[in-house]
């Protein structure tokens, strides 16, 4: 299709020329034509006495004797197409052409032809009434069999005559003309010349090629695209161009090119016949070698004298920049061997609102080998008095999940020459700190409670206009606990925020209110520790710019001097059944044994362990048995025991057994973990540790033991009916070091 649709454009262009009318084009895909070049033939003029020599002048077509009434063609003998007055064929192909000769009936006719490769002398053949007997290298006479001849109308007094018509040999586009003659066997009479046909012949594998004088190019320069010289070829023009990349015109009779953009482009110019030309000459094949040739980009850049240009050249995908000189003002050196060059407007003492050229000289690689040096390439650098200003609405914010609403989170804003812009885009440069939208600069802090400082960027996006300023954010976190002793001083601290004012507060639980406190209004919170203080909470309140940000809470833990135990649990012990209902054992239960415990124990599966054992809750047998709390300032470790008095009913009135005890045994289970720590202590008033070296949480001074307890009774025999209890000594004591 492609072939078809050039071809009608250039037999279109082609009339156009014949009847004088001059065609210019100016889009990329330019139409071409081929007229022959037939005026260059020479030809003499002959003596009707004898025969002629060479080519001799064509006579007028027409139906009177004497004459051919069409133009040698490889259509028809009557065909009047004037594309099919030309060939063009490879070496070695061939094709038949026809003509029709009017000889108004007088006697017998004689023929002569003339071949003429240029560059050689004219080939004639011999005079004969036997159009076979005129055959010569590369001509050959066709017969009536022939199937255009044999299909032919031959009007009265007319003959209609072909001949086969072979390429020959050569090592360039080769342009060879023939010719076919005749006359009335009378020797008085003169001979006509049909029309010349001309023939283009092409080495075998012969390739139509585009030249480009640049292979790359950058926007400022243009590019040239010429095809190879052929003598009345005049080829189409067809383009390939990345989108906004450039434009394909005609400057000057020249086919020219102008980047603006990065891309590629391809240049064909284009047979504008298919080859062979006839088709029925041979196959066809594409002769056109298309050339491509690469855009780069280099982006003019605005800045203020105070801030550095970057300019970085671009190329398309597969090339790299290798060594480039980098010039401003086309003399003054700024670098090279690098791909990007940064401009300092006041280390150049350039001057505001003016433009400056910057030139860079590249060498550009593919595949790591250089396929183009010293191209240029340009862009213009235009120094402004406005300058980009960044600030956020808090200097810090807070990180974590119990932050205040608002306060892990700061605005980033811009001004530009003194006037809001959004035409700013914004970033950090430790997202795992915080993460700020691109778009609106809403800085967010992480919620890992990680801490540290945060660089924002805000960089100002405006055509070539770039500019970027940074301004620093703390992410911080008050401690979640502070561990002091009752009557030590204590202090909490914030982070130094410059021309930030600081108002601390304490929870109120009656009003559940935060409170100021009076005359906190310092960095730092001094305060003496009392036991009324135990775990209070304390959050700091930061203004800065008329913008409040308000801290996590800390909670403050106030624990006695030295080791103690702030807490023990009483504990109250059921029977559980299957429907998971907890009920008091029965005098039968005891008699009975059924609760005697067991060797082993499922501590994460308490419904298997009550089978044997009564299970621990609080009175209310809905809740689990507070925990033990340990509190240690000196940051020692500890052991821990017990010991439990024989069970009595609550009036004291008699024993489950006797004073001695000895038949009940409770089992502890303390999860560290994933592991369990399994102790007993038995109903004889004997101490057993349940604990050693427990350590207490730096962060509150304090241990917190969740102990699960079961209880156990051998069978007793007699039981009386009634509450019974026992009362849990617990010891602690330092570990010996």
């Amino acid at each position: 299709m492609k072939f078809k649709k050039t071809w009608l454009i250039g037999f279109v262009v082609l009339l156009s020329m014949v009847t004088g009318s001059r065609i210019e084009h100016v889009d990329a895909d330019i139409a071409g034509s081929i007229v022959p070049p037939v005026s260059t033939v020479p030809t003499t003029a002959y003596s009707s006495l004898m025969a002629p020599i060479n080519f001799i002048p064509q006579g007028s077509l027409g139906t009177s004797s004497g004459q051919y009434s069409s133009a040698l063609n490889w259509q028809s003998p009557d065909s009047t197409q004037a594309s099919a007055r030309y060939a063009v064929l490879f070496q070695g192909q061939s094709v038949n052409v026809y003509t029709r000769y009017y000889y108004g009936g007088a006697g017998q006719v004689k023929y002569k032809n003339m071949l003429r490769v240029t560059g050689n002398p004219t080939s004639k053949s011999g005079e004969s009434i036997d159009l076979s007997s005129t055959n010569q290298t590369n001509v050959t006479a066709l017969t009536n069999s022939d199937p255009v001849l044999k299909n032919a109308s031959v009007p009265s007094k007319s003959a209609n005559i072909g001949y086969r018509l072979t390429a020959p040999k050569v090592s360039a586009p080769t342009w060879v003309y023939f010719q076919s003659m005749f006359t009335s066997n009378d020797s008085n009479a003169s001979y006509a010349g049909s029309t010349i046909f001309a023939m283009l012949v092409l080495p075998t594998n012969y390739k139509y090629t585009t030249s480009l004088d640049q292979k790359v190019i950058f926007p400022g320069s243009f590019m040239n695209a010429t095809p190879t010289t052929i003598d009345g070829v005049t080829p189409s023009f067809a383009t390939s161009t990345t989108s906004g990349a450039g434009t394909w015109g005609i400057v000057g009779g020249v086919n020219r090119f102008t980047p603006t953009a990065l891309g590629t482009t391809t240049a064909t110019f284009v047979f504008p016949v298919s080859v062979p030309w006839p088709a029925s000459s041979g196959t066809q094949v594409n002769i056109d070698d298309p050339s491509i040739a690469y855009i780069g980009q280099l982006d003019d850049q605005t800045v203020s004298l105070s801030s550095d240009a970057k300019f970085e050249l671009q190329l398309p995908s597969g090339l790299t920049a290798g060594s480039s000189t980098w010039l401003l003002n086309e003399y003054t050196f700024l670098g090279s061997g690098t791909d990007s060059i940064t401009v300092s407007p006041s280390k150049q003492k350039l001057a505001d609102d003016t433009d400056y050229p910057i030139r860079a000289l590249v060498t550009v690689n593919q595949n790591g080998v250089s396929i183009a040096s010293g191209v240029p390439a340009t862009a213009k650098l235009h120094v402004v008095s406005a300058s980009l200003a960044v600030d956020v609405s808090s200097p810090i914010i807070y990180t974590g999940d119990d932050v205040p609403t608002g306060s892990n989170q700061s605005q980033a804003s811009a001004t530009w020459g003194g006037q809001s812009t959004s035409d700013v885009k914004w970033s950090v440069d430790n997202t795992s700190l915080a993460t700020i939208d691109a778009t609106s600069g809403k800085l967010t802090a992480n919620t890992t409670g990680d801490t540290g400082t945060v660089k924002v960027t805000g960089t100002y996006l405006n055509g070539t206009t770039t500019e970027s300023k940074t301004t620093n954010v703390i992410v911080a976190r008050q401690p979640d606990t502070k561990a002091v002793t009752t009557g030590s001083s204590y202090t909490l601290s914030a982070p130094a925020v410059s021309g930030s004012t600081y108002q601390w507060q304490r929870y109120d639980a009656a009003t559940k209110q935060w409170q100021n406190i009076s005359g906190a209004t310092d960095q730092d919170y001094k305060a003496t520790a009392a036991t009324a203080d135990d775990q209070a909470q304390f959050r700091v309140v930061l203004t800065n710019n008329g913008n409040t940000t308000i801290s996590n809470p800390t909670t403050l833990f106030v624990n006695p001097a030295g080791l103690a135990l702030l807490s023990v649990p009483d504990y109250y012990f059921y029977t559980l059944n299957s429907t998971g209902s907890m009920n008091a054992p029965t005098v039968d239960d005891l008699i009975m044994g059924k609760y005697a415990g067991s060797a082993n124990i499922n501590w994460n599966d308490l419904t298997t362990a009550a089978n044997n054992w009564l299970v621990s809750k609080s009175p209310d047998p809905n809740l689990d048995p507070d925990p033990i709390v340990v509190s240690d300032a000196s940051a020692t470790s500890f052991n821990l025991s017990v010991s439990m008095s024989p069970f009595r009913t609550t009036d004291d009135s008699a024993y489950l057994t006797n004073a001695d005890g000895g038949s009940a045994a409770i089992a502890f289970g303390l999860k560290d973990g994933t592991n369990w720590t399994q102790s007993e202590v038995f109903d004889d008033n004997q101490s057993a540790t349940v604990l050693t070296s427990g350590k207490t949480d730096p962060s509150t001074g304090r241990a917190t033991l969740d102990y699960q307890a079961l209880l156990a009774f051998n069978r007793i025999p007699v039981v009386r009916a009634g509450r019974y209890g026992s009362s849990l000594t617990w010891t602690l004591a330092n570990t010996p070091q």
